[in-house]
């Protein structure tokens, strides 16, 4: 199963860094279209998604998810890392947030086929843009210093402690900062229905 960890598109709370640039509505709109991108991309694929968000309500992205025929589910309380465990449950499951819009949709059908327990998809900021576990593996995510560069680093090493081996797919680059909208523009992968907020 792929999950989809995402907010809704609330103005203010979501891609905050890209508020000075985009404003507070259009870096909520914008978040919106790369959710909107994420979906379409999991859904080709065929295999089943859930969408865990984090709201105080329900509103514009859940109902885009239950327009692709997903379930969705609220994040539990907590931190990243014990919704992660959460999310992943004890079956063979990727987690995945919607800040990379460039992906290829096979990375994510080789991550649900890949023998390794653990499946990381690299981000340039040092960080992953997927996560896979074949079952539970809570040591996988304790103490990872989240949000910061060294989150990919840490989370093999919590791998190699506990014994378990890592696939690791195709390094990829999420949207966060007004640089990365600029690189974005300049990507030829870059979707078209982004463009207006690369410009």
């Amino acid at each position: 199963m792929i999950v989809v960890m995402t907010k809704e598109a609330v103005a203010g709370e979501v891609k905050t860094r890209l508020v000075a640039k985009l404003g507070a509505d259009g870096a909520a709109a914008f978040h919106l279209a790369l959710v909107d991108v994420t979906f379409r991309l999991v859904a080709s694929l065929g295999l089943p998604v859930m969408v865990r968000l984090d709201a105080r309500a329900p509103g514009a992205v859940a109902s885009l998810a239950r327009g692709f025929g997903f379930d969705v589910h609220p994040q539990m309380a907590g931190g990243l890392g014990e919704r992660l465990i959460e999310a992943l449950g004890d079956e063979r499951r990727v987690a995945m947030g919607t800040d990379a819009p460039t992906i290829d949709p096979q990375w994510i059908a080789d991550a649900m086929a890949r023998p390794e327990p653990v499946v990381l998809g690299p981000a340039d900021d040092g960080g992953y843009w997927l996560v896979g576990t074949a079952r539970s593996t809570p040591a996988l995510f304790e103490s990872i210093p989240w949000s910061t560069p060294a989150v990919h680093a840490t989370t093999l090493d919590r791998a190699r402690a506990a014994d378990l081996a890592v696939g690791l797919l195709p390094r990829s680059y999420d949207i966060d900062e007004p640089a990365d909208l600029v690189r974005l523009a300049a990507d030829p992968r870059g979707p078209p229905s982004l463009r207006r907020w690369t410009g």
